[in-house]
């Protein structure tokens, strides 16, 4: 590679006085700490490295950070989190693909080619056959010779809670996010849309329509299906995006959370438990896992000939942990029970997602008729007494209630512009319940004389030291950070 080719510090990392910081994540104390980036960490040189600057990070303080308390893979002793983001180019190649301005996904899961570590021997099978580039052509190949590191952003490779990553090979990495898309969306469709979308693209699309990447029917889905999620008030949206995308019948799909499972009678529970052949455990909570747990102890239990029950759990986070019960694993002939993580090759669906997103999008803005929020409705009955009786019923379909997706949110706390164009992505609606919107605030960023346009009784600022608090507490969900702008330089220099 000529020197013509590289790249260096950027000169816009110069046009501020402040140094750019990482936040740094230790797994003893469980607490974060603020550390200056040094050039070395920043320069590009190589040839498919690029300078990639998160701007919007989601963050969700109900299980981001548990992961680090059940250690069942390897984990460094002080890394930086963050594995929700969306952001820039800043520097690469000049023969990169990749284009400074536009708005890239960072996609979290990664293998060992594109990472400074030691090749596993798949990743070495795969350097052999000199196969880098995952797509269509070449999924087979990346699925029967998957990574054996499982290597992820924020957990075991450095992550994005800080101003500026340097990635080793961007466009393995990176996934360019159409522009009428929210950044929101994209951030957060890893909790549960992507899980949940990429399982039933791979099992109940054929093979033939899949591999070639164009637009997949869902194959139908043969009987009922029951889905149980944390809180509807925070959850439905996601689970809905993807039954509308793969135009999923909702007369065959229940939804359910945690609240409705602990306001049932133990004889509502036990009518409920032989009405679905598919149970997606979206909700790894103990209540959604006891209730997983009686299903299977009353299908085995069936006297008579009872369907086959499958249990698949979505438990991204702390993947040990979720099946321990020897209840799920009880009887083999009637109960099939199954773990789903996403990995690498997955990046395809996302990529499929966000394209379906957009088209979705467009269709309802050129039709400018958005429904009525699935999940205000939701939010209107859970909150009176006469909710509990609807959520009760054990013959009524919850999903059954609105035929079509929510509407679009209006991001919290964004009266300022400036803000909301961050946020909006080109005007595109919000679909997935994001949060709180807070500046994420370096201990470099003199408030008093830094003029960002926001308007700062509405708008949180987050540092380290209320994001370890908030770590400490676990009562907070989603938050969406924005980084603010940087301050000029000032005219000095330090000796």
């Amino acid at each position: 590679m000529d020197e013509s080719e590289m790249y260096a510090f950027p000169d816009e990392l110069l046009m501020t006085d402040s140094f750019p910081v990482k936040r740094v994540f230790d797994i003893q104390s469980l607490k974060l700490k603020e550390a200056i980036k040094f050039p070395r960490e920043i320069e590009v040189g190589e040839d498919k490295e690029t300078l990639f600057m998160p701007t919007v990070v989601g963050v969700d303080y109900r299980k981001d950070f548990e992961l680090f308390k059940i250690r069942s893979y390897n984990t460094p002793k002080s890394f930086v989190p963050g594995n929700k983001a969306v952001g820039e180019v800043i520097a690469t190649s000049r023969r990169s693909p990749l284009s400074t301005g536009e708005k890239y996904l960072l996609f979290p899961y990664s293998i060992c080619l594109y990472q400074d570590v030691k090749p596993c021997v798949h990743c070495q099978y795969l350097q052999h056959k000199r196969i880098r580039m995952l797509d269509y052509t070449t999924l087979n190949v990346f699925k029967n010779h998957r990574c054996l590191n499982h290597l992820e952003y924020g957990v075991n490779v450095d992550g994005c809670l800080q101003d500026y990553m340097k990635l080793k090979d961007g466009l393995s990495s990176l996934i360019q996010i159409p522009k009428n898309v929210n950044l929101n969306d994209a951030c957060f469709m890893f909790d549960i849309s992507l899980p949940l979308y990429s399982y039933l693209m791979d099992h109940f699309v054929s093979k033939s329509a899949g591999s070639a990447g164009n637009d997949n029917t869902l194959t139908k889905l043969e009987g009922k299906s029951l889905i149980l999620i944390r809180d509807f008030s925070e959850d439905i949206n996601d689970v809905h995006l993807v039954l509308d995308v793969l135009s999923i019948s909702r007369s065959s799909v229940t939804i359910m959370d945690d609240r409705m499972l602990r306001t049932m009678e133990p004889h509502e529970k036990s009518e409920l438990c032989n009405k679905f052949d598919y149970m997606f455990l979206i909700s790894v909570s103990a209540v959604a896992r006891g209730f997983a747990e009686l299903c299977c102890k009353m299908r085995s239990n069936a006297t008579k000939q009872a369907d086959e029950l499958n249990i698949i759990v979505f438990n991204q986070h702390c993947p040990d942990d979720s099946l321990n019960s020897k209840a799920f694993e009880s009887n083999r002939n009637k109960i099939k029970s199954f773990e789903y993580r996403l990995k690498y090759t997955d990046k395809l669906h996302a990529i499929s997602l966000l394209d379906k997103l957009s088209r979705l999008n467009i269709q309802l803005s050129q039709a400018n008729n958005y429904p009525q929020s699935i999940v205000e409705s939701f939010n209107s009955s859970s909150s009176s007494d006469t909710g509990d009786a609807t959520f009760r019923s054990t013959e009524s379909n919850i999903s059954s209630t609105s035929r079509s997706i929510p509407s679009p949110r209006t991001p919290k706390n964004s009266d300022s512009p400036s803000f909301k164009s961050e946020i909006t992505h080109e005007e595109g609606g919000s679909w997935l319940d994001t949060g709180r919107k807070c500046l994420l605030r370096s201990s470099n960023d003199i408030d008093d004389n830094l003029n960002l346009g926001f308007v700062k009784s509405k708008i949180e600022e987050h540092d380290v030291s209320l994001i370890n608090f908030m770590i400490y507490k676990k009562n907070e969900g989603r938050i969406c950070y924005v980084k603010p702008p940087r301050r000029k330089q000032l005219n000095a220099i330090i000796i």
